[in-house]
């Protein structure tokens, strides 16, 4: 799970913690994360509205990948084949090979 502010806020009672507490860097109000995240071998991708696309290790939750395309990464992101692919609000579609390991 990936938190805006805190994992306190997960509801604990429904979901177990794999890893989480990440937050998006820099200034709260510029950082946030509103498209849904994708998996692709055992790295989970999201985009976040500070400009950049994060990947994590889906196992431990460390940060392995950053992108920054400049604008807000609010879109839904996918996967074909081992190609990642999303929109960001500079106008851009951007298509990346995934990491599979």
């Amino acid at each position: 799970m990936l938190w805006k502010r805190s994992p306190e806020a997960a509801p604990e009672p429904y979901v177990q913690r794999k890893w989480g507490g990440w937050g998006v860097p820099g200034d709260i109000d510029q950082g946030g994360v509103f498209g849904s995240p994708v998996v692709t071998g055992d790295t989970v991708y999201v985009g976040a509205n500070n400009g950049h696309v994060y990947g994590f290790d889906r196992a431990t939750g460390a940060q392995v990948w950053d992108y920054e395309t400049g604008a807000w990464n609010a879109t839904g992101m996918a996967v074909t084949g081992n190609t990642l692919v999303f929109g960001s609000w500079d106008g851009n579609l951007y298509a990346f090979t995934a990491r599979s390991e």
